[in-house]
């Protein structure tokens, strides 16, 4: 147990610390955590003991292994804030620096995090870097401490040609976080109204559908992101990405229409108070990104879906890591001028051995029964799990539809 106090994490509207919609209460505690055949020991965790109100929704609660910074931590007021898993990777010796690599892929296909490195083989042209957006602390400190980016575009492209722009650079700012644990590409309203009107969706309640057969991968979203700096990137999404089979209310198989498969629009309208959006799933699996969470960047490029291929390097400590790491051209890169969120300020010990056996090793995708869960949220994570000879580790999972 490091901590008596444990921790207290409260969420919701106006939420403080004891009260709120919904929380958890729990005790931080620390462990060896092994990972394939690496044992990292001095790994701390929240291991929950109460759970209530509306917190991760009104089904059944999951665990969650979250990657941001120690400042996105829960613990007790006064406490300090213990290493991310992240961070005890780094120092355990595991990895180098504090850099994973996020490689979705196709729905029907393995995805893959790559932890301490690249996987060069995993993406098509060069990476772009973009520095994180600061956020102004109640201090009013400028820090880098969430993966901001700024959504500059976005245009519509259907199959007869036809282009609309749905965001322009010249409109407000859409903030965005890349966040591989939300299922849905969440826009303020209105455009999701032209979405909803351009893929001819019928839109019941909270959800939108179209027979699958109608879905077309000649219809495409274009997206240009930026960040502090001069630095673009632009990526290529089909229209498939955005649907997955709607599932029915008992879970046994897919809604059918008219004896059509149905398909789950995976866009949601969203005004946070925030400003800030979340951009999940659908978006993500076109790129490959690289969090840089040392120099408060992100890398990112147009994936390589079903990629069968794999040449992992290794990316050291220091300002332009992943650059030197892939050899990309020094015009990509980008300098953060402002000041990133540094490592936790608990002092702890941690230790790296090997297993005599592996965990967690699969031969291929396998599909499980799950009930009570979504399709879309359907992950058979069992996982393949290794750590290469240049101290990366590497963790793929696999996904299955209904």
């Amino acid at each position: 147990m490091l901590s008596p106090d444990g921790i207290d994490a409260h969420y919701g509207e106006n939420a403080t610390a004891t009260s709120g919609e919904g929380g958890i209460d729990a005790d931080l505690v620390t462990d060896v955590i092994q990972v394939g055949d690496i044992l990292v020991g001095g790994a701390h965790f929240g291991v929950a003991h109460q759970m209530d109100g509306k917190f991760l929704g009104n089904g059944d609660y999951i665990g969650l292994l979250g990657l941001a910074n120690t400042l996105q931590e829960a613990v007790k007021p006064g406490q300090p804030k213990y290493p991310t898993f992240v961070e005890s990777l780094v120092g355990a010796g595991a990895i180098a620096s504090r850099v994973f690599s996020l490689y979705l892929n196709e729905v029907s296909s393995y995805g893959s995090i790559l932890f301490g490195g690249v996987d060069t083989e995993k993406y098509t042209g060069d990476l772009m870097t973009l520095n994180f957006r600061p956020s102004v602390l109640s201090t009013g400190e400028k820090l880098v401490s969430y993966s901001f980016m700024r959504m500059e575009e976005v245009s519509m492209t259907l199959e007869d040609g036809t282009q609309t722009a749905l965001i322009e650079s010249s409109g407000p700012e859409l903030n965005v976080i890349p966040d591989s644990g939300t299922s849905t590409w969440n826009i303020p309203t209105d455009v999701y109204n032209t979405v909803v009107n351009l893929t001819g969706v019928t839109v019941s309640g909270s959800n939108a559908v179209l027979p699958c057969s109608q879905i077309s991968n000649k219809t495409t979203f274009t997206y240009t992101f930026s960040g502090k700096g001069e630095n673009k990137v632009k990526l290529e999404v089909p229209l498939s990405s955005f649907f997955i089979p709607a599932s029915r209310a008992d879970g046994k198989g897919v809604v059918k229409t008219g004896g059509q498969d149905m398909c789950l629009l995976m866009v949601a309208p969203s005004n946070p108070s925030s400003g800030i959006f979340l951009m999940g799933d659908p978006v993500l699996r076109a790129g490959y990104w690289v969090f840089d969470m040392d120099n408060g960047q992100i890398s990112i490029a147009q994936a390589r879906l079903s990629s069968t291929s794999s040449n992992i390097v290794a990316v050291e400590a220091g300002p332009h890591g992943v650059m030197n790491a892939t050899h990309q051209p020094s015009g990509l890169a980008a300098n953060q001028t402002e000041q990133v969120a540094k490592t936790a300020t608990a002092s702890v010990s941690f230790s790296l051995s090997t297993a005599a056996s592996a965990v967690g090793q699969t031969s291929g995708p396998q599909s499980t029964v799950l009930s009570g869960v979504a399709a879309g949220s359907m992950l058979d994570v069992t996982a393949m799990m290794s750590l290469t000879s240049t101290l990366l580790l590497s963790v793929t999972f696999g996904a299955f539809l209904l």
